[in-house]
């Protein structure tokens, strides 16, 4: 699963993409309305939709909306450290500083035993090699 910062990108974006199609759904599927002593002009490319269709429509986007961004305020409110002080933060940050700079040091540590450890296998290999070599010039 994602990190939080990611879901809530993605519920920014999610949420922008339904502001975008809710207001090009608005745009297509308007009423038209005649101004004041004109004539009611219609656009065959446009849809003819009720007036009851047209409100449940817009309802049901403005829900869709409100829930969105319910998710947004809730992966907010979820985000570490919200809810602590800036004082607490800067704290926390000191500490895991320090325990990172601890296992640092821990892993610069195996690791020159590691290699101190494997010079010291080349060593045993040189001289059991060399071993070797003496006894068969030897039995020669």
């Amino acid at each position: 699963m994602a990190d939080r910062l990611t879901q809530l990108q993605t519920c920014v974006d999610q949420m922008l993409t339904q502001y975008f199609s809710a207001l090009t759904h608005i745009n297509t599927n308007h009423g038209f309305k005649s101004l004041a002593g004109e004539e009611l002009v219609k656009d065959d490319t446009v849809p003819v939709v009720t007036d009851e269709e047209r409100e449940r429509t817009l309802e049901e986007l403005a829900k869709d909306l409100v829930v969105k961004s319910q998710q947004i305020d809730y992966l907010i409110d979820s985000l570490p450290g919200i809810g602590s002080s800036e004082e607490h933060q800067m704290q926390q940050i000191e500490k895991l500083q320090k325990e990172l700079e601890h296992y640092d040091q821990v892993t610069e540590d195996v690791i020159k035993e590691k290699d101190e450890l494997l010079e010291h296998c080349d060593e045993l290999i040189l001289k059991l090699a060399q071993r070797k070599a003496h006894i068969d010039v030897e039995s020669m």
